[in-house]
C-alpha cells in the first residue's frame, strides 16, 4: 500500500478529432438503437404519466412569456417551479421549448449520453487504463443496466444526472493530482448543473460516491502524510459542493420550502430503508432481467458477463491505489443499496447528513456497476497472476448459479406456463457466460496463441460478445415499466367539460375524480384540476386530508401518489372539494354531480384549532366547515365563533381564474370569512379593494381571508418566497465560477520587466 504519486498516467492527455466523433457517432448510435426502437421510453410510466406533461406546461408558459411559478391542476394546486421535476432551470431543456416534447427529450438524452461516454472515457484514462479498454468501459456502463433502464422507463431526469458521475469522478482525480481554485470551481459547477438537472438523490450520491473514491485512492503509507492530504482532498470537494449548492439555488430554495410544506418533510429510518435491494435485485450482478423478472428499474445492475467475470479479477491487484478506491466504493455502495438487510444502514442512518430524507437506496447501485465496470477495464489493462484462473472459476460457477437460481424464482413465481421461458433464458445465459469465460482466459494466454495478433483478435471478439450481451440485456429491459392501463379518456372528458360549460377561459378549473379513466396530471394538459397527482412530493396537508377523512393510515412508503383504497372510492366521496365530474370505480361511466360544494363561498364563523391536524379530525367528526370556516390563527374579533341567528345570503363569484392570480367579487352583509377551495401555501397573499389582507389556511388545506360587511373585491396573489433569493445567489455564484475558469492572465509588461531586472 505504500504509494506516492498520485499524478495522472500519461494515457490522459487530450481527445483527438477522430476520438471526439467517435464519441459523437457513438452516442447517435446508441440513442437510435437504444431509445428510437420499439418499446420506446414515450410508452413508459413515468413518462406518460410525470414528464410529458410537464414539459409541454413549462414550454407553454415560456412561449407566453411566463414563468409558471403555480400548477393549479394537480392536487388540489401546488407549486410548480419549486417542483423537481419542473427542470425549469437546466439549460440542455431549453429544447424543450423549441421543439415538440417526445423530439426535444431525445435530443437532450443524446447529449447526455455523449456527456456519460465523454465522462467514462476521461475517467478510465485517468485511472491508467488503455486505450482500447478505455473505450470499452465508457460504453459499457453508458449501456449498463443502470442507464439504459432509467432513460428507457422514463426516468429521464434521474438519467441525466447519472450521466454526470464519471466526469465528477474524473475532476476529483484531476482535483488529487494537483488542487487549484480553478479546478474546484470546475467541479462546482458541474455539480451545480447534476442538481440543476433534476435529481438531488443522484447528486448525493455522487457526492458520497466521489468522497469514498478520494479517500480510497488515499488509503497508503506513510499513514499521516496520507491522512493529511485526504483531509485537504475532502475540504475541496466540500467547498465543490456547497458552491454547486449555491448555484443550484434558484432550484433549492424553493425546494427546500416545499419539502418543508409536503408529505416528505421528515426523515425517518423506514422511509430511507424502503425499496431497497432484495434478492432478485442483487442477481443483476450475474444475469439480465426480462419480462418476468420483476425487478424495479432502480435495482438494475447487469453490465454484462464479461465485466462480471472479470471485475473479481482486478481485486487481486490490492496494491494499486485505484482498485482499494472502487473496492471501497463498491462495498459502501452494496451496504447502502441493500438497506435494512444489514445492521450496517442505520448505522450510515446515523452518520450520514441527508440519507433520512430520500427513498429508494437502492439506486446507489449505480456506483456498484461503475465500480466493477472500471475493475474491469484495470484488467484488461494489467498483466494479471496465475491465480486469477482460480478466481475466474470461481466466478463461472457463481454466475451459473445465479441463473439456476432465478430461474428456479420465476418458475416459483410465476407457475408452469413461464417454467420453459425461464429454462431458456438461463441456456442462452450459460452458453454466453461460458463463451465470455473463454474468451477471457483466451486474453491471458494471448501469447501462446498462434494466431497473428492474437491480442487484438481476442479484444474485438469480446467487444463484440459484450456488445451482444448488452443489447440483449437492454431489449429485456425496456419493456419494463411500461403504462398497462388504458387512460385513453381524456379528450372525450375534456369534450365532456365544455358541453356542460364547465371549461371556461379565465374560468376556475373544474374539478373531477376519475382516475382509473385518465392519468393523474392530465389536467395540466386538458385544463382540469385534481385532488390527486403523481409527483415528488403532494402538500402534506391535502395528503393527509385525504387520507385521514375516509379513515385510512397514511402510508409510509409510498409518497408519490395515492394508493388504490383512494383511487378506488366512489367518485364524489369528498365534500370539500367543489368535485363536478368523476367516474364510478372500474367503469368508463361519467357522471355530473348536480350540485357540488363550493369553490369560493363565505363562512359567517370561524372557529380557531391549534393545528392542521385538529382541523382534519374536525372534518372527520362531520364540522359544519362551510359555515364556520377552521382557521389556524385566532379568529378577528368582528367573527364569532358561531353562526349567528337569521340568514346569511353572502355571496361570492370568481371574476378570473388564473394559476397565479385569483380576483373575485364579494358580497356580504356582515363581516365573514371568505373561503376558497384551493391548497394554502406559503406565499399566496390577499388585498381587498387595493389594500393588502391576511391570506391564511382554513379548513385544513383550504386558504382565507377575512372579509369585511359590503361589496369587496379581493384578488389572492402567489409570490415564491424564494425564487427571487435564490435567483440572484445563483446569478452571482454562476457569475464567480465562470470568472475563475476564465482563461489564465499572462504576466503584464511591467510583471516581466521586475523579472528581468531581478535576474
Amino acid at each position: 500500500m505504500v504509494e506516492t504519486s498520485t499524478r495522472l498516467p500519461p494515457t490522459d492527455g487530450r481527445l483527438t478529432g477522430r476520438e471526439w466523433l467517435a464519441l459523437i457517432l457513438g452516442a447517435a448510435a446508441l440513442l437510435v438503437f437504444t431509445y428510437m426502437t420499439e418499446p420506446t421510453l414515450f410508452e413508459s410510466s413515468d413518462w406518460l404519466r410525470i414528464h410529458a406533461y410537464y414539459k409541454e406546461y413549462l414550454a407553454a408558459a415560456v412561449r407566453h412569456g411566463q414563468l409558471p411559478f403555480w400548477n393549479p391542476h394537480v392536487a388540489l394546486g401546488r407549486p410548480f417551479l419549486a417542483d423537481v421535476d419542473s427542470v425549469a432551470f437546466y439549460p440542455p431543456n431549453a429544447v424543450f421549448f423549441l421543439f415538440d416534447a417526445a423530439t426535444a427529450c431525445l435530443l437532450a438524452i443524446g447529449f447526455h449520453l455523449f456527456l456519460g461516454l465523454y465522462g467514462s472515457l476521461k475517467l478510465a484514462r485517468g485511472l491508467g487504463i488503455n486505450k482500447p479498454a478505455s473505450w470499452a468501459v465508457a460504453f459499457v456502463f453508458i449501456s449498463s443496466a443502470p442507464i439504459v433502464g432509467s432513460f428507457s422507463a422514463g426516468q429521464v431526469n434521474y438519467g441525466a444526472a447519472l450521466c454526470f458521475i464519471p466526469l465528477v469522478f474524473y475532476l476529483c482525480l484531476r482535483l488529487q493530482a494537483g488542487r487549484s481554485v480553478r479546478l474546484v470551481a470546475g467541479l462546482a459547477l458541474l455539480l451545480g448543473f447534476q442538481l440543476l438537472s433534476g435529481h438531488p438523490q443522484a447528486t448525493w450520491l455522487t457526492d458520497l460516491g466521489a468522497g469514498l473514491f478520494l479517500v480510497g485512492r488515499r488509503m497508503q503509507r506513510p499513514l499521516r502524510p496520507a491522512f493529511g492530504a485526504m483531509v485537504l482532498d475532502l475540504v475541496a470537494l466540500l467547498a465543490a459542493v456547497a458552491l454547486s449548492a449555491a448555484m443550484a439555488a434558484v432550484m433549492l430554495l424553493p425546494l427546500g420550502e416545499l419539502a418543508g410544506q409536503s408529505n416528505r418533510q421528515g426523515s425517518s429510518l423506514a422511509f430511507a430503508a424502503s425499496y431497497a435491494m432484495n434478492r432478485l435485485g442483487w442477481m443483476t450482478l450475474a444475469i439480465p432481467t426480462e419480462e418476468h423478472f420483476p425487478v424495479q428499474v432502480n435495482s438494475q445492475m447487469y453490465a454484462g458477463s464479461v465485466v462480471f467475470l472479470t471485475a473479481p479479477c482486478a481485486l487481486l491487484l490490492w496494491r494499486q491505489r485505484n482498485v482499494r478506491a472502487l473496492a471501497l466504493l463498491l462495498l459502501l455502495a452494496g451496504l447502502l443499496a441493500a438497506g435494512e438487510a444489514t445492521p450496517v444502514f442505520r448505522v450510515l442512518y446515523c452518520l450520514l447528513p441527508g440519507l433520512g430524507h430520500f427513498r429508494i437506496p437502492s439506486r446507489a447501485s449505480v456506483l456498484v456497476t461503475l465500480s466493477l465496470v472500471l475493475l474491469a477495464g484495470l484488467h484488461f489493462s494489467t498483466e494479471q497472476p496465475r491465480r486469477g484462473a482460480v478466481l475466474l472459476a470461481g466466478t463461472t460457477l457463481a454466475g451459473l448459479l445465479a441463473g439456476a437460481q432465478a430461474a428456479r424464482l420465476i418458475a416459483i413465481f410465476w407457475g408452469p406456463k413461464h417454467f420453459a421461458c425461464a429454462w431458456a433464458r438461463l441456456g442462452w445465459h450459460t452458453v454466453l457466460v461460458l463463451a465470455a469465460a473463454g474468451l477471457v482466459v483466451a486474453w491471458w494466454r494471448r501469447d501462446r496463441l498462434r494466431i497473428p495478433c492474437a491480442s487484438a483478435v481476442v479484444l474485438s471478439l469480446l467487444a463484440l460478445l459484450s456488445a451482444a450481451d448488452l443489447a440483449v440485456a437492454a431489449a429485456n429491459l425496456k419493456p419494463q415499466n411500461r403504462e398497462t392501463l388504458e387512460r385513453s379518456h381524456a379528450p372525450a372528458i375534456e369534450r365532456a367539460l365544455r358541453q356542460q360549460g364547465l371549461l371556461v377561459p379565465q374560468g376556475p378549473p373544474p374539478r373531477i375524480f376519475a382516475p382509473l379513466l385518465v392519468f393523474e396530471n392530465a389536467g395540466m394538459r386538458h385544463g382540469w384540476s385534481s385532488f390527486t397527482g403523481y409527483t415528488s412530493m403532494t402538500l402534506g396537508r391535502v395528503w393527509e386530508y385525504i387520507y385521514a377523512v375516509r379513515g385510512l393510515a397514511v402510508p409510509a412508503e409510498q409518497v408519490t401518489f395515492p394508493e388504490g383504497r383512494i383511487l378506488e372510492q366512489e367518485p364524489f366521496s369528498y365534500d370539500s372539494m367543489a368535485l363536478q365530474l368523476g367516474a364510478r370505480p372500474h367503469t368508463t361511466d361519467l357522471l355530473l354531480r348536480a350540485s357540488p360544494d363550493p369553490r369560493a363561498y363565505l363562512a359567517p364563523a370561524a372557529l380557531s384549532v391549534r393545528d392542521v391536524h385538529e382541523a382534519i379530525r374536525r372534518m372527520r367528526d362531520q364540522h359544519p366547515f362551510h359555515r364556520v370556516a377552521l382557521i389556524e390563527r385566532p379568529a378577528p374579533a368582528s367573527i364569532p365563533a358561531q353562526v349567528p341567528d337569521g340568514g346569511f345570503d353572502g355571496r361570492v363569484e370568481i371574476a378570473r381564474f388564473e394559476p397565479e392570480r385569483i380576483a373575485l367579487d364579494v358580497q356580504s352583509p356582515k363581516p365573514a370569512m371568505l373561503v376558497v377551495a384551493e391548497a394554502w401555501f406559503p406565499g399566496w397573499s390577499a388585498s381587498i379593494n387595493g389594500q393588502p389582507a391576511p391570506c391564511f389556511p382554513a379548513n385544513a388545506w383550504m386558504r382565507a381571508v377575512p372579509v369585511p360587511a359590503g361589496r369587496s373585491q379581493v384578488v389572492l396573489s402567489y409570490r415564491s418566497t424564494y425564487f427571487a433569493t435564490g435567483a440572484a445567489i445563483s446569478l452571482v455564484i454562476f457569475a464567480l465560477l465562470l470568472a475563475l475558469l476564465g482563461p489564465r492572465r499572462k504576466p503584464g509588461l511591467l510583471a516581466g520587466w521586475k523579472r528581468g531586472k531581478s535576474s
